[in-house]
């Protein structure tokens, strides 16, 4: 079982014919069963959560500086 602690899955490019679902797909095939999606502002976070919502392998952060 691995888990991937940092990724950008709001930011992956599918204009090849790939989606979120394949790309899930690939990392569970490849025995990655667990993945935090990182924000990197508020202002895109809530359409990045609205991706990746019911995902249970897929959880969510934010970064953000004050």
């Amino acid at each position: 079982m691995f888990v991937d602690s940092h990724c950008h899955l709001d930011k992956l490019d599918f204009s090849s014919g790939d989606t979120l679902s394949r790309v899930l797909t690939s990392a569970a095939e490849r025995q990655v069963s667990k993945m935090l999606c990182v924000c990197v502002d508020m202002q895109n976070f809530t359409p990045m959560y609205d991706q990746i919502a019911g995902l249970d392998q897929v959880y969510a952060s934010v970064g953000c500086i004050h």
